[in-house]
């Protein structure tokens, strides 16, 4: 999580108001559509925010901003 995280960005409800966010994401494993599917939102326009090739970068790019 970025330290410059925005408190407006902590009013996530359902699932679905995780699209309207600038969420990093590191699915080179198509993992992250699964999870979303489970907790019933179904991925039909990509996450805002860039999707890193590893978790390593993913977590160093979130916590730099």
């Amino acid at each position: 999580m970025s330290p410059k995280l925005r408190p407006e960005w902590l009013s996530v409800k359902v699932v679905e108001d995780l699209f309207e966010l600038p969420v990093i994401t590191a699915d080179a494993d198509g993992l992250w559509g699964v999870w979303l599917r489970m907790a019933g939102a179904e991925p039909l326009v990509p996450m805002r925010g860039p999707n890193m090739p590893n978790t390593h970068i993913m977590m160093e790019a979130a916590t730099f901003g």
